[in-house]
């Protein structure tokens, strides 16, 4: 009985002890690929990791109902640009990635990514 109050304890301090500025997300979605002449439509899991409010490779703003971040990447030939939204109260997610042509501002790739995500309990980054 001793041994289970103690794992019970322990569990509920493991659970509680998550930083409010560390969240993995585990969203469960549709992604939509656009290139110059095809479109393809993907269901996908995606697991995103935040530690310190920050999410790799991006800048990020944190409210108390939305997370929203960017990243952009600029090269002579290329623009590529992306966007995340996570709507914190409803668990809705978006992602929109696209690459243009930097001469011509031409889209090249465009890449939507629309799901549902939760956030576990217990995690391992």
């Amino acid at each position: 009985m001793k041994i289970l109050l103690v794992l019970i304890l322990a569990t509920a301090l493991l659970a509680c002890s998550k930083k409010d500025t560390d969240l993995v997300l585990s969203c469960n979605g549709s992604n939509v690929v656009t290139s110059e002449d095809s479109s393809m439509v993907t269901d996908e899991t995606r697991k995103y990791i935040f530690e310190n409010k920050k999410l790799e490779n991006y800048n990020c703003d944190w409210s108390s109902k939305t997370i929203v971040c960017y990243a952009t990447n600029d090269s002579p030939e290329n623009r590529s640009r992306s966007h995340l939204v996570y709507d914190i109260r409803t668990g809705s997610f978006t992602e929109l990635n696209s690459i243009r042509a930097s001469a011509n501002n031409h889209l090249i790739n465009r890449a939507v990514f629309v799901g549902h995500c939760e956030s576990p309990i217990f995690h391992y980054m």
